[in-house]
């Protein structure tokens, strides 16, 4: 391989996880050097199909010394920061914790990477631009999160700027809601409706199913992260932060019915609870315009490469 990633040295934190596994694939076929730092063993890489092709190491983010361990195994040009407690619910669990991993894990790990001359791409959320937008969010507005996950984020950020400062190549991923095969959490919207369709059951639903959402396809994210890092290594992007969304808002509602369609299976809607107002929209003119990334995959497109995978491996 003679492309960009061919030889490079990467590390990737939250390896194995549903974002991390999908970013690892694509910087396998790119012919990069990954080291995955993992917290515990899953089967996503042999699901993958990129098992003995990434190395692990296995380390504690709330732990200086299992970083340094990390960063001094893989020696890397680059770390793509995804390791964190990655949902509302993990964070409201223990919350101690989550700040611990979410903001100290991401200063500790900026700091190693100084050291080891590292540039960093931090995976950032849509969550810390707030929940409700009457065009979209774009990176230059003002950061009001709600909630203590978009609070670890939006500090997570801050940490970023500081390194920054000091001189370190940082680029900050900003992700909408991202869906496609192997995720394991089924408490997300996509997964859970896939799941309950191809066992013909109702899906859940929160309140009327009203509220819409950026949804954009893993493999889209995954070739953005490897764009924001070209351009950390290329230059000094001094904790620029970039949008990676569909640029398009849908229901939950509307999204449970194109599941059904997608998958040509009729969907039966199971509302509880009551739904707080959200409007997500995430601008995406300024990835396209200095990144050159724009989504790949349709909303249709996407789902329909997530069904096949859930159908095969369910």
């Amino acid at each position: 391989m003679t492309g960009f990633w061919s030889g490079k040295k990467v590390l990737v934190t939250g390896a194995n996880g549903f974002i991390g596994s999908w970013l690892c694939k694509a910087l396998v076929e790119e012919g990069a050097d990954v080291c995955g730092m993992i917290y515990s063993e899953n089967n996503l890489f042999k699901e993958q199909g990129i098992q003995g092709r990434v190395k692990t190491v296995r380390a504690d983010l709330g732990l200086m010394e299992e970083i340094e361990m990390a960063f001094s195994e893989a020696t890397p040009e680059i770390c793509f920061h995804l390791a964190a407690k990655s949902t509302a619910a993990q964070v409201e669990e223990d919350e101690e914790e989550a700040l611990n991993v979410n903001v100290e894990g991401t200063r500790m790990v900026l700091e190693v990477a100084e050291k080891h001359r590292s540039a960093v791409v931090f995976v950032s959320s849509a969550k810390v631009y707030g929940s409700f937008t009457k065009k979209c969010f774009d990176e230059e507005d003002e950061l009001k999160g709600e909630g203590l996950y978009a609070e670890s984020k939006i500090k997570a950020e801050f940490e970023c700027a500081r390194a920054a400062v000091r001189g370190l190549s940082v680029g900050i991923a900003r992700l909408g809601n991202v869906y496609g095969g192997f995720d394991p959490n089924y408490s997300r919207i996509v997964p859970s409706s896939v799941r309950r369709m191809l066992a013909r059951a109702p899906a859940s639903i929160k309140g009327k199913g009203k509220n819409s959402q950026d949804f954009i396809y893993v493999e889209d994210v995954a070739q953005g992260l490897l764009a924001i890092g070209k351009k950390a290594l290329d230059e000094n992007l001094g904790a620029e932060a970039f949008n990676l969304g569909s640029g398009k808002s849908i229901s939950v509602r509307e999204l449970v019915e194109k599941v059904g369609k997608t998958g040509k299976r009729k969907i039966r809607p199971n509302f509880f609870g009551k739904e707080k107002a959200c409007r997500e929209l995430l601008c995406i003119e300024k990835a396209e315009k200095e990144l050159g990334w724009k989504p790949s995959f349709s909303l249709e497109d996407g789902l329909k490469k997530t069904i096949e995978l859930y159908r095969d491996h369910i």
